[in-house]
């Protein structure tokens, strides 16, 4: 059975901080079997075989589960999309803040967890989708591990995952983390960012998401030595986020 509802973060107003989504004008979810499904497509005399082949061998299942967009500025809301199989329920959970450098920490943002079953007696399914409230501006790391060597220099590249961060969180600034200096290539443009982490604008207005490749050149002791290489490179993006006009 498909099924949509709308999610919107409210302000909770029994907590300090942050957001929680709340679900608005979610249908009832009705308990569907193949069974059910096939029926209309079926002879009456062979409903009784086909109920006891699927009721007594197929069990609960989440065929789907999406959240679109899972990423929200403020004010906007997100859909959620599925089919199942059983009986369905949903919640969800805030998580906890990652670890991380104190000069390079993720913030204006929360993550929550949704998490949605389908159980049949006593067995269940289930899948787990994540949405990202965002808040006008914050900051965001950006880190890779080290995968090559060109001259002097260590690289680091990867992609920022453009599913979860749309083109509509753009870059403001960025500033080296580790006490290194860090070449930045992003959206056909470059900058260099300096050691004490002073913020550059060079690549104000390129989004966040999609491919990153930053560098840094080794001391002479890395060099003869590669256990003292950098094992990742790290840089700190601050963001704005853009709310779709409908």
């Amino acid at each position: 059975m498909i099924t949509q509802c709308k999610l919107r973060p409210v302000v909770n107003l029994w907590s300090k901080f942050g957001y929680n989504p709340q679900m608005l004008n979610c249908p009832k979810v009705k308990l569907e079997t193949h069974f059910l499904k096939y029926r209309s497509t079926l002879k009456s005399g062979s409903v009784v075989a086909i109920m006891s082949l699927f009721v007594g061998c197929v069990g609960p299942a989440v065929e789907s589960f999406r959240i679109t967009p899972r990423v929200l500025c403020e004010g906007e809301s997100a859909v959620a999309n599925w089919d199942v199989r059983g009986k369905a329920s949903m919640t969800f959970l805030v998580e906890p803040e990652p670890a991380g450098k104190q000069t390079c920490r993720a913030s204006g943002k929360e993550t929550f967890m949704f998490r949605l079953a389908a159980a049949s007696g006593s067995k269940e399914d289930e899948k787990q989708v994540e949405l990202v409230q965002l808040h006008p501006v914050g900051a965001e790391p950006i880190v890779f591990g080290t995968n090559r060597m060109e001259g002097d220099q260590v690289v680091a590249s990867g992609e920022k995952n453009p599913e979860l961060w749309t083109e509509r969180v753009q870059v403001a600034s960025l500033a080296a983390c580790d006490n290194r200096n860090i070449q930045v290539r992003h959206g056909a443009r470059a900058a260099m960012l300096p050691a004490g982490g002073a913020p550059s604008g060079e690549l104000a207005g390129t989004p966040l998401a999609g491919e990153w490749e930053l560098r840094s050149v080794l001391t002479s002791d890395e060099q003869r030595n590669s256990t003292l290489r950098p094992k990742e490179l790290e840089i700190l993006a601050t963001f704005a986020c853009t709310q779709v006009t409908r």
